[in-house]
């Protein structure tokens, strides 16, 4: 009898110790799948994100190439509209005709509208009075790139004036992403009433 007492209680003991072992590693699993779990949420988010920020960065550059594009037209526009006043003996160093000559020109433009502003009849002298060419490129359906030019005066100096440089038409005073659409931020708090 005693050694069916001490087998039994061998049993006894073997049985507690696998129990533990066993719920060990439950826990352990479940511990794994967890961080599993958490570790593809996380790298989900991020694969999410980093498609979404190439999105934008690919929009912006195509609407900034396409301002590019722009650019280089209105560098064309600019350089007609000095050949004409310049082939104009009466006008040739008149800064004015030349604006006029960029004016009607910019009415004339089909796409993008071009925004001709011409600041000359500021009451106040310490602003800067050069007229300006705007223009904007959408990027998405809540971002436009705008670009505004501060045209110069063509015939300020004679290298200027014999000069086909872009630099001498024009100097670029913005080129910066605007939003077009207002943004709602969600500030409610969800408290308890009572």
């Amino acid at each position: 009898m005693n050694t069916n007492h001490s087998s039994y209680q061998q049993q006894k003991f073997s049985v507690t110790n696998i129990g533990s072992v066993t719920l060990m590693m439950i826990f352990i699993v479940l511990c794994m799948i967890t961080f599993a779990a958490l570790s593809l949420s996380s790298a989900s988010y991020d694969w999410r994100s980093a498609k979404k920020s190439a999105g934008h960065t690919t929009a912006y550059y195509q609407a900034s190439n396409q301002a590019e594009t722009i650019l280089s037209d209105i560098d064309q526009m600019l350089t007609d509209c000095r050949s004409a006043s310049n082939g104009n003996a009466l006008r040739s160093s008149d800064p004015s005709y030349y604006y006029q000559q960029v004016k009607i020109s910019c009415e004339k433009w089909k796409e993008p509208v071009l925004s001709f502003h011409d600041d000359a009849n500021v009451a106040d002298p310490s602003v800067s009075s050069l007229p300006t060419i705007s223009y904007q490129v959408s990027i998405s359906d809540s971002q436009v790139l705008q670009v505004v030019l501060s045209l110069l005066n063509p015939y300020e100096t004679q290298a200027a004036a014999e000069s086909t440089d872009s630099d001498s038409f024009y100097r670029i005073t913005a080129w910066q992403v605007l939003s077009t659409k207002e943004w709602n931020g969600d500030n409610s708090l969800k408290l308890m009433q009572p």
